[in-house]
């Protein structure tokens, strides 16, 4: 089947992207609900499309510019460039971050990093012994909601973690599937809900409450019969700092209702809808209310990929870890198979060792 040989990445001329422009204006682009190409309006700028559809590349290239090959082994032997974005089905995504660091080129990935954690193990040893960054695609962390939070916990403004809650409700119909075959495959896909949507929410479980002791999940397949993988799951996370948090993700939904997060402190209660800020209450020790407000919060920046990138570029500029490492792309990939795992053996899931 044609997707198992798909090869989608852009890929960054060198001789843009050092004059340093980090302030570029990155857009992405989804083409056909299949591939998924970063492209930058001013440098760096893209050098090639690969794709194993052809055609479907050089409609690419007539819009942005970009040579065009059938396979990345072709573009890493007649171009240079630095850096390629990879957006091949997810179990893919190892053999093509594996070949660009054999050419000493850096990779940012679209998540889940793998699918595989053995996969993603190798990924991230193959591009540290060749000395090129890898960094996956979890932009949520850049959201200003994220970092808003993130700092206050930091800053120990709201106190003990108590309890963190994570939620998705959406629809995937099966005309999404039918347009991508691997979609839904446990070989590419990796699962369902959890691994392909939802995995978002895992990692800023994971972000803004910390390493996990042990999960508990259940799982199931409602409305989607025509596939093996879940489309509807709960867990139950309990922190290394004692919190306890919740996750719930479907793609059964009517329509998409969307995401909420709700992070409960022992000074403070935060409610994030969609990725804005919608509530924030502070407390005194005396549980007295503090009073705020959320208009210097909410404010208007560039999308969270357009973040992500210009620190993926930046960290390549400056030789400095990005701030989403493969390491950490590799924590949400690990809470994910751990979650599997309770959920088909029915049992709470220890989580001793250390993913990496």
């Amino acid at each position: 089947m044609k997707y198992f040989t798909t090869t989608n990445a852009s890929i960054l001329q060198s001789s843009i992207l050092h004059l340093g422009n980090t302030n570029a204006n990155f857009t992405l682009m989804q083409y056909s609900g299949e591939i998924c190409v970063y492209y930058i309006d001013r440098d760096p700028k893209i050098a090639a499309f690969v794709d194993s559809n052809k055609e479907r590349a050089k409609e690419l290239s007539l819009q942005y510019g970009g040579a065009v090959y059938a396979s990345l082994d072709d573009a890493l032997k007649n171009e240079t460039f630095d850096a390629v974005t990879v957006a091949t089905p997810s179990g893919l995504h190892g053999e093509a971050v594996i070949k660009a660091a054999s050419y000493g080129k850096h990779s940012i990935v679209e998540k889940p990093i793998d699918v595989s954690i053995d996969a993603a193990k190798n990924m991230i040893r193959e591009c540290r012994k060749n000395n090129v960054y890898l960094s996956c695609i979890l932009q949520h962390r850049f959201d200003s909601s994220t970092r808003i939070v993130r700092q206050m916990m930091n800053d120990g403004l709201l106190g003990q973690l108590i309890f963190i809650h994570a939620s998705l409700n959406i629809n995937r119909p099966r005309e999404y599937y039918k347009n991508s075959e691997w979609r839904g495959t446990f070989e590419l896909d990796g699962g369902g809900v959890l691994m392909n949507q939802a995995i978002h929410y895992v990692d800023l479980l994971y972000h803004l409450g910390g390493e996990v002791e042990d999960v508990f999940s259940i799982q199931a397949n409602l409305s989607h019969d025509y596939l093996a993988v879940e489309d509807v799951v709960s867990a139950t996370l309990r922190f290394r700092n004692g919190a306890i948090g919740t996750l719930n993700a479907t793609t059964s939904a009517p329509t998409k209702i969307g995401s909420r997060m709700e992070i409960v402190c022992e000074n403070g209660y935060c409610v994030i809808e969609d990725h804005q800020l919608v509530r924030l209450s502070l407390y005194d020790t005396e549980k007295n209310p503090i009073k705020t407000s959320l208009s210097n919060h909410n404010v208007e920046e560039p999308s969270s990929h357009h973040l992500q990138f210009q620190d993926f570029f930046t960290s390549i500029l400056n030789r400095r870890e990005p701030l989403v490492t493969g390491e950490e792309g590799m924590v949400s990939l690990h809470l994910v198979h751990h979650i599997y795992s309770s959920a088909h053996t029915n049992q709470m899931v220890s989580l001793k060792e250390n993913c990496i």
